[in-house]
């Protein structure tokens, strides 16, 4: 590993442990594809999934693993007017997983 890459794991390993202080379920990943193997790894197959505007999801991967695996995904991408848009969103207001990423994490979670 790099020196780099040790500094990342170890401030994100930090962050984990205090991120589980406060009652989250976290875990350290290196990689997007690791990330996407994580979440996959926690969501029951079958079950409802959705997600918002995360660009994070999406160049991992995760959104098209959503899609293409044994979920049923409430994708308002998809829509094809407003009124669809709109009943996807409340709908996914339901969803058993709705993913998402965050803006910033501080380091003492």
């Amino acid at each position: 590993m790099t020196p780099k890459e040790l500094f990342d794991e170890k401030r994100g390993n930090t962050v984990v442990e205090n991120l589980k202080s406060r009652g989250f379920d976290a875990c350290y990943c290196r990689t997007g594809d690791e990330a996407r193997e994580k979440a996959l790894e926690w969501m029951e197959k079958g079950t409802v999934v959705s997600w918002g505007g995360s660009m994070t999801i999406r160049d991992i991967g995760l959104t098209k693993a959503v899609s293409d695996g044994e979920f049923k995904v409430i994708d308002r991408d998809k829509a094809e007017n407003q009124e669809e848009k709109r009943q996807a969103a409340m709908d996914a207001l339901h969803a058993d997983y709705f993913l998402t990423s965050a803006n910033a994490v501080s380091e003492d979670g």
